[in-house]
């Protein structure tokens, strides 16, 4: 028989007005736990509800509880939880293994590491979380100038967030920005300005560490999991449609531009020279067929702006099938792993998916996993571009 397990561990942060928060409490149970996240989202959410008349344990083994305090406390009394508190959520089964002697196990895995953003002291206490992108929406980008010759992308996010431990990975990309300006934004507002590069920038959990990804790319296969998934064995419920690239109107747009100093004014200030080139993907799509979405780069190298569009025109749109797989608590997945999908009785669907994004319920009425497929990998328009 499985039992639902869980682990919430939250950590106080001391504060200016509150310089004395330094407990860790540890909580073994929860009414409800939702967890969405995915390489599309920029910010992957958590939200947690626990009954008010039940008691957890602080780092010195003391016992509290929700019942009866003030959540938020006074000007005075520390508060017990506050926005900025840190958050890590495990999940899992506890089972019984059936050897020689029965004997339990327990098999947990770390699903969310983040920051509260709202607490809401009602009955069941209601705590609101974000990954750490809350934590970069809170730091402000230098005011300065970023040669293209002297910094990559990588370069430049490892400067900015100097201090803060995370772990930056631009999927072995090296971009370049060209020179870039930084500026009067927080350091999420730059990311999330980054997309009209086609860039695309998440938070991914890598052996249970929050990895800063920005590349142009969605996944990378170095750390991706693959599970094994049967329809007719470990899913509650599927909705897969089929998708046609003949019904999906939609072309790509690279712009490369590039500005270079061309000599001096007689006032003494640099001539400009301006040059662009433009790529449209996929090949031989025709401008009066359907849309346009429109990419800029800082590049004239017509192959790289290929490669930038076949990119993003394989996040949105392939042939094949897509939609959500419903599975049980395990195996645990994430967005950017895959599933090898067997289906008895459509084999039309059999393959490798790629997971877009994903969202977890535990709670009362158990423990499951919303998975979003993507494209399936040996689908993928123009194969030798990763997607």
């Amino acid at each position: 028989m499985l039992r639902l397990v869980s682990k919430i561990t939250i950590t106080q942060i001391p504060s200016v007005k509150y310089p004395n928060r330094d407990r860790v409490f540890t909580i073994d149970y929860v009414h409800e736990c939702e967890i969405e996240s995915s390489w599309d989202m920029l910010t992957s959410t958590c939200k947690l509800e626990f009954p008010s008349k039940a008691y957890f344990k602080d780092d010195c083994g003391q016992k509290i509880s929700w019942f009866g305090q003030n959540i938020y406390r006074d000007s005075v009394i520390d508060p017990l939880v506050f926005r900025d508190d840190q958050v890590k959520v495990e999940l899992g089964y506890k089972y019984e293994k059936f050897d020689d002697r029965i004997q339990s196990d327990t098999e947990m895995y770390t699903e969310f590491i983040g920051f509260i953003t709202k607490v809401s002291n009602s009955v069941p206490i209601v705590i609101e979380c974000q990954d750490f992108m809350y934590k970069l929406g809170q730091m402000q980008c230098p005011e300065r100038s970023w040669p293209e010759k002297q910094w990559t992308l990588k370069q430049i996010l490892q400067e900015i967030t100097k201090g803060t431990g995370l772990v930056i990975d631009d999927g072995g990309d090296e971009l370049r920005l060209g020179n870039f300006i930084t500026g009067s934004e927080t350091i999420r507002g730059m990311l999330n300005s980054l997309t009209r590069y086609g860039l695309t920038t998440y938070f991914r959990l890598v052996n249970g560490v929050p990895t800063l990804r920005c590349s142009g790319k969605a996944y990378n296969a170095k750390d991706r999991k693959e599970h094994i998934i049967h329809r007719q064995k470990n899913v509650v419920d599927d909705s897969l449609d089929y998708n046609r690239t003949d019904d999906q109107k939609v072309g790509i747009k690279v712009i490369g531009q590039v500005q270079t100093e061309n000599g001096t004014r007689r006032d003494g200030s640099p001539k400009i020279k301006k040059q662009r080139v433009e790529v449209l993907v996929p090949d031989g799509f025709n401008k009066k067929d359907g849309d346009i979405r429109v990419y800029h780069f800082n590049t004239l190298d017509k192959s790289i702006l290929r490669r930038v569009g076949y990119q993003q025109l394989n996040k949105m749109f392939y042939e094949g099938f897509k939609g959500t797989v419903t599975l049980f608590g395990m195996p645990s997945v994430q967005h950017g792993d895959s599933i090898n999908y067997t289906n008895a009785y459509v084999a039309e669907q059999n393959g490798n998916y790629l997971i877009k994004g994903v969202r977890k319920r535990f709670g009362q009425k158990g423990y499951r996993q919303v998975l979003e497929l993507d494209a399936r990998i040996d689908k993928l328009q123009n194969s030798s571009v990763s997607l």
